[in-house]
């Protein structure tokens, strides 16, 4: 296994051991969400923080962080909610990081693809509807302070 790859991995079992169970919202309209690793290299990860729609209700290690990759997992629809994608690049003995905001109405019964995109040195990741192809039309990007 090479390096980077072996880092990649052994970060997934950290950050999985400190994982707990998601609970889905209830009482309200769903839509779904999931992240690919289609465009990431083998010595990158990526994992999508819901924050929902008040981002002081994020939780580090919680059920707000969705480290599966193309599994859908669904969120509150109807009203702008906050992701926080990160991705980690491991080159040898050093892991860089980057992570941005993003914020969109998820519509009822609709399902969003988040794919981070590896050659992008800015964290950017492309989301649409997977329905549609497009991107939610509210769309909102921010780098994370």
């Amino acid at each position: 296994m090479k390096p980077g790859a072996m880092a990649a991995a052994l970060a997934s079992l950290v950050l999985a051991a400190c994982e707990s169970v998601y609970s889905a919202p209830s009482g309200g309209p769903l839509a779904h969400v999931s992240v690919s690793k289609a465009k990431l290299l083998e010595s990158q990860q990526a994992k999508l923080l819901y924050l929902g729609a008040d981002r002081s209700r994020r939780d580090g290690f919680g059920e707000s962080i969705f480290y599966e990759y193309d599994k859908r997992w669904p969120v509150a629809a109807g009203e702008r909610t906050v992701f926080e994608l990160e991705r980690l690049n491991y080159q040898g003995n050093t892991e860089l990081y980057c992570s941005t905001f993003y914020s969109f109405t998820p519509q009822p019964g609709r399902a969003y693809l988040f794919t981070p995109d590896s050659a992008s040195s800015a964290c950017a990741v492309t989301i649409i509807d997977a329905g549609t192809g497009a991107a939610p039309t509210d769309l909102n990007q921010e780098p994370a302070p």
